[in-house]
């Protein structure tokens, strides 16, 4: 679906402050466990806003300020010399201040940060097979529902909705210069879903699957 997009030349930069703690722990080697906790303060933050116009159009306004704070954990396991894997969960509260200019004119006063996800999690799987070299790697990943565009003048927030993400990475090498890798990307190919206001469908489509061959030679 097209969306006519326009340039606001009143925006102001978005500064950003970001404090965080990190407790780590390694063991056995390259074996990790992670906890973070974060905090992030943006002044001026930029925001995608939809305007009350016939014409599909978004276009860009400062809020005066948002917060970001959570947790993040990490984990970092080498099973066997074959195997390992890694996992990464991120848990993000995030508010929104508008301005005294925006706070009417802008739906909802209370939300987060467009584009802010409450959760994201990344899973990844490394083997590398010890008697023919064959690498492979799965990469797998999510997150929550976010705003994409904000909505003004009663018009609902745009929400993009969860959809996992999966890809995996074959290489084979031959001899000591040269190797095959063959990529599949977005395996799941899942519906990409965004809705406005309450369970009402805005718009929706498909990435598609993705793939690829490649050699390289090293000399």
């Amino acid at each position: 679906m097209g969306i006519a997009v326009i340039g606001n030349p009143d925006l102001q930069r978005a500064r950003l402050n970001h404090f965080d703690l990190r407790y780590e722990m390694m063991h056995h080697g390259n074996n990790l466990v992670a906890v973070s906790a974060f905090y992030k303060y943006f002044e001026n933050p930029i925001e995608t806003v939809i305007q009350p116009t016939a014409q599909n159009r978004v276009s860009y306004e400062n809020a005066e300020s948002a917060t970001n704070y959570g947790l993040e954990f990490e984990l970092r396991q080498v099973v066997n010399s074959a195997l390992s894997f890694s996992a990464n969960l991120t848990l993000v509260n995030s508010e929104i201040q508008l301005s005294d200019e925006t706070e009417g004119i802008q739906t909802s006063n209370n939300r987060p940060l467009q584009g802010q996800s409450p959760y994201l999690m990344n899973f990844s799987i490394n083997y590398v097979s010890p008697y023919f070299g064959t690498t492979a790697d799965a990469f797998f990943h999510v997150f929550g529902k976010r705003i994409t565009q904000v909505g003004s003048n009663g018009m609902p927030d745009v929400y993009e909705l969860p959809h996992p993400e999966l890809d995996i990475i074959l290489r084979q090498p031959f001899g000591e210069n040269f190797s095959f890798k063959i990529g599949f990307e977005n395996i799941l190919d899942p519906e990409v879903l965004f809705e406005q206001g309450d369970d009402n469908m805005y718009h929706s489509y498909h990435l598609g699957r993705v793939y690829s061959i490649g050699f390289s030679w090293n000399y």
